[in-house]
C-alpha cells in the first residue's frame, strides 16, 4: 500500500472529479435500489386489488428508476473511467519527464523491453485498479450497505438466515478461485 501513496497526488488532482463520480454512484445505486421496492409495492398492490392506474404508476416509477439508475451508472464510467485515463496520462508525462533525467549508463544497464514494458504494462495496470479496481469496489461496498440496511428494516430475522451462508461461501469461493 505504501507505494500506492505515490498515487495521491493525481487523486488530489482531480479530487472534484472523483466526488462527482462518487456521488453518481450513490445516485445510481439509490434508483437502482427504488426498483426492487417499487416493485414489492406493486405485487402488494396486486394482491390487494387495486385499481389499474396505481399499478400503472407502480410500473412508470420502476421504468424512471431504471432510466435515472441507466444514466448515473453512464455517468460514473464518463467520470471516474474518463479520470483514470487522464492519470493514467499523466503519470505517462511524469515517467517520460524521469526517463529524460537519467544518465546514460542507466540506459546500458536496462534493456529497451524492460522499460518500455514499465511504460506500457505497469501503466496500464495502474490505470486498471484506478478506473474499474476502485469504481467496482466501491460500487459494490455501497450497494451492498445500502442492501442490507434495508433488508434489516423490512426483516432482521430473515436477513440473518440470509447472511448465515455468507462466510462459508466466501471461503468456498477463495478456494475456487486458487
Amino acid at each position: 500500500m505504501n507505494s500506492l501513496k505515490y498515487l495521491n497526488k493525481y487523486f488530489l488532482k482531480y479530487k472534484a472529479r472523483i466526488v462527482l463520480g462518487l456521488l453518481f454512484i450513490l445516485l445510481s445505486n439509490g434508483f437502482q435500489i427504488l426498483i426492487p421496492l417499487q416493485l414489492r409495492s406493486g405485487i402488494n398492490g396486486i394482491l390487494q386489488k387495486a385499481r389499474v392506474e396505481e399499478i400503472v404508476k407502480y410500473a412508470v416509477y420502476i421504468f424512471i428508476a431504471a432510466v435515472l439508475s441507466g444514466l448515473f451508472r453512464f455517468l460514473i464510467r464518463e467520470t471516474l473511467i474518463v479520470l483514470s485515463r487522464k492519470i493514467e496520462y499523466d503519470l505517462r508525462q511524469d515517467l517520460w519527464k524521469h526517463l529524460q533525467r537519467l544518465p546514460f549508463r542507466f540506459f546500458k544497464s536496462n534493456s529497451t523491453g524492460n522499460l518500455m514494458a514499465h511504460a506500457t504494462n505497469d501503466v496500464a495496470a495502474v490505470r486498471m485498479y484506478l478506473g474499474p479496481g476502485i469504481m467496482y469496489s466501491i460500487d459494490t461496498a455501497t450497494k451492498f450497505i445500502i442492501v442490507i440496511s434495508i433488508m434489516l428494516k423490512l426483516n432482521w430475522l430473515l436477513t440473518l438466515y440470509v447472511l448465515m451462508p455468507l462466510p462459508l461461501l466466501s471461503y468456498f469461493v477463495y478456494l475456487l478461485s486458487k
